[in-house]
């Protein structure tokens, strides 16, 4: 045993005679003996802040993914409207573009902008999400600030079909269909998906004429133009189960059509966007590799998508008002893992390799092709290594790791190529101690230190011809994390409780912005820096026919910069307070809900003006359904009603962009 661990021996002596044959932490279960662990995507990070949201009842209501994600502790979404609109996560208090997505594994961050927009995600389709806020796990590639959300679609299931009809406020309508079945072995399945969906999203709100606080007297109640959406997907996976070879094919075909409606104050006719997403991914997992210790997880996987942009009036932008993107990203990903359980070690590693090419046409209002943006590319290689040691009878676990990224960036312009190469180390240490566990009972202690880092966007490095110029000599964002936290579940009396208390804190430095570098353009610098500290708090309780949920974060987020007039300022759209709760009841054949959700105030902007301030706001909702359950046939119906925002108060996230007041939605599920 190494030296550096003798202490921890010492500390944790009392505990050495006590048994246990499991210990779960979150989402990971380790089990004695390396033939019953499972490993889904690699997720092994027992140490972390992990939260798995079940989506199967959400596919009995009518919801999407940002109305899932911000009812967890720590999460905090930012949208430019209602449903379909642009919308971003930020995770303890990180920007957007400091935390990385995934879909199966399978990265779903570019390059371009770093930023994703949750509405371009699929949803319908999944099975689970994945929310590691402590930062990337083991097995996925790239650092991260903030966190990763991994979506995890659906496994195939025995002749299954569901069919989900739903619709609501601002004429929405959807309308999916699914599809899985596996042979008598269970050792081959498939699952087919497909979607239509479409929203008019012409809600009323205050139009304040741009003048905020200054000039109340203008204010109208206008109706919301030009922000509809329309989209379309398509997906299938395919599992197959060959002599020990557990391999999965994944694709999916995402494709939206929307408006953009632009400000309030300033709202747009003609803007469209147009999206199409192509994802296909084929991963193996082999548990006995040459040899009974080894393990050995690979992944090939190729993304494509393509966004235009048409704004033939120049609403929304001047000049050359539309363009044509194209973005491909191609990848390999090898993960070896050794059971070392004799020594109470196990050793993992994984390397990847992988391309991105960034295009972009510039066309005129017609959407005639003017002229082609240099070609932008980047060469992402990742190395990690991970050693899981478990001590006192699998009751204490260690995990040192370490990430090392390089990354090659290159950018023609005008004949000549600019090169940008960057190199990340970034080490991890984990501890996941299980105090206490007997029988329905558990309390322990989890922890993690790491440095996390986000390379350059390519917007940053090499920026957009006429409005921002570029910088190739940008440092990376890099952020000292620490967290450590406390867990029990148990359950007494019928009753199932779990609590979570997780303290955190993330001093980023070199955070880069966009500052003027003339009245016209900007340019990105290494300028800004922030202290972010807090704690979240979540429960949840099952009582017989009753289900209760609270998750509480309380976060200061305070730049730290030099800047006499930011430093000690609060960072934009960070709340202090966030609360949401749910509580639910099964009565018969009936389930009834309503949710709360408080979100603290924020300034939106860095000085913290006062004309900036957006008030405290709360939000009330409630859900009733009705199942229709035929046992003799195994067909479950269910048809349901939400209602949110019940109060009909009217706010926006962004200046400008105003959210919705009061929603309705119809929603019939019919699995047979």
């Amino acid at each position: 045993m190494p030296l550096v661990y003798i202490g921890l021996f010492l500390i944790s002596v009392s505990i050495y005679s006590q048994e246990t044959k499991e210990i779960q932490a979150d989402k990971i279960v380790v089990i004695e003996g390396k033939k019953n662990q499972e490993s889904q995507t690699n997720q092994k990070f027992i140490s972390g802040s992990n939260v798995e949201i079940d989506l199967e009842s959400s596919k009995n209501r009518y919801t999407s993914l940002p109305e899932i994600l911000e009812r967890e502790a720590g999460l905090r979404v930012r949208s430019f409207g209602g449903l379909g609109s642009y919308s971003t996560l930020s995770i303890r208090g990180t920007n957007p573009n400091q935390s990385r997505y995934y879909v199966d594994g399978i990265p779903f961050t570019n390059a371009q902008s770093g930023e994703v927009n949750l509405a371009d995600l699929p949803f319908d389709n999944l099975e689970a999400i994945e929310v590691y806020k402590s930062g990337v796990p083991f097995g996925f590639t790239g650092s991260s600030i903030g966190g990763a959300l991994n979506l995890r679609t659906m496994k195939p299931i025995k002749n299954s079909t569901r069919v989900n009809l739903g619709g609501g406020s601002y004429n929405t309508g959807k309308l999916s269909i699914s599809h899985s079945n596996t042979n008598q072995d269970k050792d081959f399945g498939y699952t087919l998906f497909a979607l239509t969906e479409k929203s008019d999203q012409n809600y009323s709100f205050l139009n304040d004429k741009g003048t905020i606080l200054l000039n109340t007297l203008d204010d109208t109640i206008d109706r919301r133009k030009n922000a509809w959406f329309e989209r379309a997907q398509g997906s299938g996976s395919f599992f197959w189960d060959w002599k020990g070879t557990e391999i999965k094919l994944f694709t999916d075909v995402n494709h939206r059509r929307l408006g953009i409606p632009g400000p309030g104050n300033n709202q747009t006719e003609k803007t469209q966007r147009k999206y199409t997403k192509y994802t296909a991914g084929l991963s193996t997992n082999t548990k006995e590799f040459l040899f009974e210790q080894l393990q050995l997880e690979t992944r090939t996987y190729f993304t494509t998508f393509e966004d235009t942009f048409f704004d033939p009036r120049s609403e929304f932008s001047s000049g050359r008002t539309n363009a044509n993107t194209n973005s491909d990203t191609k990848g390999f990903q090898l993960s070896p893992t050794i059971y070392l359980l004799d020594y109470y070690q196990i050793l993992r590693f994984s390397m990847n390799a992988e391309k991105e090419d960034f295009r972009r046409d510039r066309r005129n209002s017609d959407h005639v092709k003017l002229e082609s943006e240099p070609i932008r590319n980047r060469r992402h290689g990742n190395f990690q290594v991970e050693d899981e040691i478990q001590l006192f009878q699998k009751r204490f676990f260690l995990i040192p790791s370490f990430s090392y990224d390089d990354y090659q960036d290159v950018f023609e312009d005008n004949g000549r190529y600019m090169n940008k190469t960057t190199k990340l180390f970034n080490p991890r240490l984990g501890l996941l101690w299980n105090i206490y566990q007997i029988s329905d009972t558990k309390f322990g202690l989890k922890g993690n230190a790491n440095r996390a880092s986000r390379v350059a966007s390519f917007l940053e490095l090499f920026g957009e011809r006429g409005q921002i110029l570029g910088n190739s000599n940008l440092r990376p964002e890099i952020s000292l994390n620490k967290e450590i936290g406390i867990f029990l579940h148990t359950q007494f009396y019928k009753i199932s409780s779990k609590s979570e208390l997780t303290w955190f804190r993330k001093n980023i430095q070199d955070m880069i912005l966009f500052v003027p570098n003339s009245q016209f353009s900007l340019r990105a610098e290494n300028v800004d820096r922030a202290i972010i500290n807090g704690f979240e708090f979540s429960q949840i309780l099952d009582w017989r026919d009753w289900k209760g949920k609270i998750n509480y974060t309380y976060s200061i987020a305070k730049n730290d910069s030099e800047s006499p007039a930011l430093r000690g300022k609060y960072l934009p759209l960070r709340p202090v307070n966030e609360v949401y709760s749910s509580l639910q009841y099964k009565l018969y054949n009936f389930d009834i809900g309503a949710d709360f959700t408080f979100i603290g105030a924020v300034f939106r902007d860095r000085t913290n003006e006062f004309v900036n301030y957006l008030p405290a706001r709360d939000l009330y909702g409630a859900f009733i359904s009705y199942s229709f359950n035929k046992k003799e046939t195994g067909e479950d119906w269910k048809l349901g009603l939400d209602v949110r925002n019940i109060t009909d108060k009217k706010f926006s996230d962004l200046i400008g962009y105003p959210l919705p007041g009061r929603i309705w939605y119809l929603n019939l599920s019919m699995r047979f």
